[in-house]
């Protein structure tokens, strides 16, 4: 295990982009996002993502140098081409259209295809809470990243298809930010299972014959296992929901049968913004959010000495103390980006 501070890891991350061909402000912004995943805890959004993001960059699946193209607009709603940028840039543009539409009209929509992987979606639903607004973002795989199986099936037809929320709370450092896939655990997990040579837990993954394992592996196959929903039919049919909301309202796609079509993986993604000040007294609001919040933490915990966690309050602490220890990572997940780097001719 090693320990790296967030202000060193975004550089050796920004190092590692600059010699793949990524311009800096796109290195910059890419880093950034990535950081924040570890610092918070979302380790299967941080830099585990580099070598699948260099490997994307070499075959052409993310242009570094894309800009996003606005298809279509109206007062409230905007349709995006992302054109295969970085999703991180992608979903960041898109979310400061969002919050001006809000803010000027109330709601907004907006709706992207062609994104590459945009990562942890509970970083979008903060921009939006840091200028007072509700807002939520989902996004799916365009067909592509199909690894979750139907609730009682045993072959995959869905991609993780995540969702988050954001609710200010007028605590800037701590908004009500609610952020999961409808699948019982995202990829990226895996894979940290997988390098690190441990089992997962029971109740993650279903093999080909659509039984229980442990083994990271049987995911991959062959023949593939599957992911399963993370609440049983109920979260299979948001899933569904996220799927149409994203790949349909876009244009991008969904999940489907014939996928010849979808040789790499791109997301497609809405943001949904309100502006509560246009409908409530905003005080007000605040105070029913905040009621809320000490009334669901004053519930007695199972365990004695244990704290009732709201959402985005153990990100917050985590975030707090890799803040002034250090980022952890893996030594294999490390051996992995020195070797990434290695192969562009960084020494790092």
């Amino acid at each position: 295990m090693i320990r790296k501070s967030a202000v060193e890891l975004k550089e050796i991350i920004i190092s590692i982009f600059l010699e793949a061909g990524v311009p800096k402000k796109v290195a910059s912004r890419v880093a950034d996002h990535l950081v924040n995943a570890n610092l918070i805890g979302v380790d299967s959004h941080g830099v585990v993502r580099i070598p699948s993001y260099i490997t994307w960059i070499k075959d052409g699946t993310i242009d570094p140098n894309a800009k996003m193209e606005i298809i279509k607009e109206t007062d409230l709603m905007v349709l995006i081409d992302a054109n295969k940028s970085f999703g991180q840039v992608a979903a960041y543009e898109a979310s400061k259209i969002a919050i001006k539409k809000g803010k000027s009209r109330g709601m907004s929509l907006v709706s992207a295809k062609n994104s590459s992987h945009i990562g942890r979606l509970g970083e979008y639903a903060e921009e939006v809470v840091k200028n007072d607004l509700i807002g939520l973002i989902m996004a799916n795989g365009q067909g592509s990243g199909q690894l979750v199986a139907p609730w009682g099936g045993k072959e995959r037809r869905l991609s993780a298809n995540p969702m988050a929320w954001g609710i200010p709370t007028g605590k800037e450092k701590n908004p009500f930010i609610l952020d999961f896939s409808t699948s019982v655990v995202a990829e990226g997990k895996i894979i940290i299972y997988k390098n690190l040579n441990k089992k997962i837990p029971e109740g993650w993954v279903i093999n080909f014959k659509g039984e229980p394992t442990t083994n990271p592996n049987d995911l991959y196959g062959p023949p593939k296992g599957s992911i399963l929903p993370m609440a049983g039919y109920k979260s299979f049919g948001l899933s569904m929901v996220i799927d149409i909301l994203t790949g349909a309202l876009s244009g991008g796609g969904c999940s489907r049968e014939d996928i010849k079509d979808v040789k790499k993986f791109y997301n497609s993604f809405t943001i949904i913004t309100i502006d509560p000040v246009q409908i409530v007294d905003y005080p007000d609001f605040l105070k029913s959010v905040n009621n809320l919040i000490k009334y669901v933490k004053s519930s007695k915990p199972i365990k004695e000495n244990d704290e009732i966690l709201v959402p985005n309050e153990l990100e917050n602490k985590k975030k707090e103390k890799n803040l002034l220890n250090g980022i952890e990572i893996e030594d294999s997940i490390w051996e992995e980006i020195l070797s990434v780097a290695k192969g562009l001719g960084l020494t790092l």
